[in-house]
């Protein structure tokens, strides 16, 4: 008479070799996930800023809002004020400026 007890205990083996494989993937898989949709991010946020040309009204990445005067060697003019201009570093423009008179906050019923 065939014994079938190692049978199930290679086939019980097998199952739990199938969960360590899926813990070890399981974080893989989240991290690449974490790691493309960044990439993406960050694609579109160089794409946002370098459509921007002279004139437009921007926003900085610390809620300035201007209008661009120039842009060039890794540095931005940006008129904050009616003669009033600041140099910052390109990466800091974030994008076009919402219209005026556009409420930005996230909270609602506080002013």
């Amino acid at each position: 008479m065939i014994s079938a007890t190692p049978f199930v205990a290679a086939a019980a083996q097998n199952d739990q070799g199938a969960l360590s494989y899926l813990i070890f993937l399981l974080p893989l898989l989240m991290l690449g996930w974490l790691w493309w949709t960044t990439r993406r991010r960050q694609r579109e946020a160089v794409s946002r800023a370098g459509s921007l040309q002279p004139g437009q009204r921007i926003v900085t990445a610390s809620g300035i809002i201007g209008t661009l005067v120039s842009r060039g060697d890794g540095v931005a003019q940006v008129e904050v004020a009616q003669g009033v201009v600041i140099t910052i570093d390109e990466r800091a423009l974030m994008g076009e400026a919402p219209a005026a008179g556009t409420r930005t906050t996230l909270s609602e019923g506080t002013d």
